[in-house]
C-alpha cells in the first residue's frame, strides 16, 4: 500500500509505474504475475541532470513466503516529467511617444480656375471617386459674379489634373443658381449614382453613368423647409451644414 504522505499526483504517477514494472519485476525475481505484490513508493534524492528516480519497496507474498525487496526503477521505466507550461507572452511594448514638433508637407494647388470666360475665382469642396484607374471629381465653384455652382472633371494622373476639361453642372438638369458642397456615392440597390449638395435646401440628383455629366437629374430636395429641430438649435450657424451631417 502507499504511505499516507503520498500526494494525489504521486499516487497517479506510482500507479502508472506499477503497471510498467510489474511484469519486469516478476520476470527478474522469478515471481508469478498473479502473486500479490504490495508496493510502497519512496522518493530518492535528486541527481544532477537526471529526472527524479523512483524506488519501489515491495512486499511479495508467494505461497507461504513473504519477502521484502527494494527496487530502483530503471531509466527506461521512468515516466517523463510533465512539461513545464509555457510562460505567458510578454505584454506589448508601450507605443513610442509622439514627436514634440510636426511639419506639414504639401504640393502646390493641383487644380485651379480656368481662363475660360466663366469668371471662376476659386474651386473647393472636392468629392473624389476612383473607378477603373480614373478619378472623377465633383467640386464647388465660387464666382463673385455668379456665386456658387458645381463643376465635374476627371483624370488618371494627379500631376495632370489641372489640364482636365471642366464640365460646369449648371449646363445639366442640375441647373443654375446656388449649388455647393457636393458629395457623390453609388447606391447599389438603386443602381444609381447620387450627388448630394446644397441648393438653399439639402438636395440630390441621380445618374446611371458617373462619366456622363449631362446625365444628372434635376434637384430633389430632402426637406420642405427648415426642420424644427434645426430651428431650435441653429444659433448663428447655417442649417444646411447641420442637415448634411445628420
Amino acid at each position: 500500500m502507499l504511505t499516507d504522505r503520498t500526494d494525489a499526483a504521486e499516487k497517479k504517477r506510482f500507479k502508472k509505474l506499477k503497471e510498467l514494472v510489474t511484469q519486469s519485476f516478476c520476470t527478474k525475481f522469478g515471481y508469478r504475475l498473479e502473486d500479490p505484490i504490495r508496493y510502497i513508493i519512496l522518493p530518492i534524492i535528486h541527481a544532477a541532470n537526471v529526472e527524479r528516480p523512483i524506488a519501489l519497496r515491495t512486499t511479495v507474498v508467494s505461497g507461504n513466503i513473504e519477502e521484502n525487496k527494494l527496487i530502483v526503477v530503471e531509466e527506461h521505466f521512468r515516466l517523463p516529467t510533465p512539461p513545464t507550461p509555457p510562460s505567458p507572452p510578454s505584454p506589448p511594448s508601450p507605443p513610442s511617444a509622439l514627436p514634440s514638433t510636426f511639419e506639414w508637407v504639401s504640393t502646390g494647388p493641383l487644380v485651379g480656375p480656368k481662363n475660360d470666360g466663366r469668371g471662376i475665382d476659386g474651386i473647393k469642396d472636392p468629392s473624389v471617386v476612383l473607378i477603373d484607374g480614373k478619378y472623377h471629381v465633383f467640386a464647388s465653384t465660387a464666382s463673385e459674379k455668379d456665386g456658387y455652382n458645381l463643376v465635374y472633371f476627371s483624370f488618371t494622373d494627379f500631376n495632370k489634373a489641372n489640364a482636365s476639361t471642366f464640365y460646369y453642372l449648371d449646363q445639366s438638369p442640375i441647373g443654375t443658381g446656388y449649388r455647393a458642397a457636393p458629395e457623390v456615392f453609388y447606391f447599389t440597390p438603386h443602381k444609381l449614382w447620387y450627388l448630394i449638395y446644397q441648393n438653399g435646401n439639402a438636395a440630390y440628383s441621380t445618374n446611371k453613368n458617373i462619366s456622363d455629366p449631362a446625365g444628372w437629374s434635376a434637384p430633389s430636395n430632402f426637406y420642405n423647409g427648415t426642420p424644427a429641430i434645426v430651428t431650435a438649435n441653429i444659433g448663428d450657424g447655417y442649417w444646411v451644414d447641420m442637415a448634411k451631417s445628420e
